[in-house]
Parts: structure tokens; sequence; C-alpha cells
């Protein structure tokens, strides 16, 4: 999650949102980035989060990895201030049955990205299955 998040960090302060994508722990421990693409020149982020998650899929199903990182952008309520939010959500998996959805609320304004508490919940484990 830490060598992952800054991107979404940097591209909300720079353009306001962004794609979801993803990045992985190798086989040999190190980060790699993870991207997908259908095609299109603006492509719906529900199509982008599916072919990441399935290229996550065949990848574990390989050996290829250790974990993974999914980021997207996600609506939630964010539990400290009982409001709804904008978030970045980012959805941890590990071959070793792990599996946690962290969202960190937030809010732009100006340019400017301010971050709110995270929160966790439960993953769905599909990665490592």
């Amino acid at each position: 999650m830490k060598e992952a998040l800054p991107l979404a960090e940097k591209m909300l302060r720079e353009h306001g949102g962004f794609y979801p994508y993803g990045a992985a722990l190798d086989r040999n421990g190190k980060v790699v980035p993870v991207s997908a693409s259908d095609g299109k020149a603006r492509p719906a982020p529900a199509d982008l989060i599916r072919l990441l998650a399935a290229g996550f899929e065949e990848g574990a199903k390989k050996g290829k990895y250790q974990a993974t990182a999914l980021i997207y952008d996600a609506r939630v309520l964010d539990p400290s201030s009982g409001v709804k939010s904008d978030a970045i959500a980012v959805a941890l998996d590990h071959r070793e049955n792990y599996s946690v959805v962290v969202y960190i609320p937030y809010r732009v304004e100006s340019g400017k990205y301010f971050p709110g508490k995270l929160f966790a919940t439960k993953g769905e484990s599909r990665v490592f299955k």
C-alpha cells in the first residue's frame, strides 16, 4: 500500500481524480505496477477494476504474486463523520489468506488534497483462492 498510494494522491492533487490501477508484490519481493486497458480512450472505472482483478487472479494462480493492491476511487460512509465521502480505496490481498480494503476519505479543494482518517473493512479474498 505504501508504494501504490502516492500515485492516487498525486493524481487527485493534479487532476482531481484518477483511474483504477494496481500494484503487486512479485515472487521475488519486488513491487511492480499493474495496469489494465479495455482499448477505450475513456474506459469505465468499473471495467478497469474487473480487468485488474481478473489479471491479479490469473497472476496468483500462476504463482507470480505474493500480494496485490487494487487502487480505485470510491464513495463511502466515513465512520468518523457519518457523512458520505469520496475515498481512495486500496483492496489488499495476500497469498496467506489476508484480504482487506483500506479507505482513505478525502476532499480536493483548489488543487489541494486533504486526506481524512483511514479505516479498513474485510476484503473479498478473491485473488488468492
